[in-house]
């Protein structure tokens, strides 16, 4: 369902808080999860890109605080041969380039939100420079 199509068919005056969160999602996530995702990250006031390509690394879920990589694995986008090796390549690349890549499942993020932010503020912590 396109975002569209949502904000469509909340427009009742009782849905005024969904429409609410609706205003909130941006356009470019690749799957319903990565909406949730940075719903939850944005919460807690973190600074979270979505979708965003780095040189000779490639395509990644969200750079968050501009320094670490998060990649949200859902079982049906990962589940062939293909995949798996590309994410690899991709994850290899990271480090050798100097980025820290958190990599969490699904359930974490829809079922245990707080372990989620949990998770990703002592990542952020255990690699700040400081």
């Amino acid at each position: 369902m396109r975002l569209g199509e949502l904000r469509e068919a909340f427009h009742g005056p009782k849905d005024w808080k969904i429409r609410g969160l609706l205003e909130q999602v941006r356009g470019n996530a690749s799957s319903p999860l990565e909406v949730c995702a940075e719903y939850w990250l944005r919460t807690t006031g973190l600074t979270a890109e979505s979708e965003v390509f780095l040189p000779g690394i490639g395509r990644v879920d969200f750079l968050v605080e501009g320094r670490l990589i998060l990649e949200i694995d859902g079982y049906s986008f990962h589940s062939s041969r293909e995949h798996y090796r590309r994410d690899r390549r991709r994850w290899n690349a990271a480090t050798s380039s100097g980025f820290e890549t958190l990599r969490v499942t699904a359930e974490l993020v829809l079922y245990q939100p707080e372990q989620f932010l949990q998770l990703v503020r002592a990542a952020l912590r255990a690699g700040d420079p400081r």
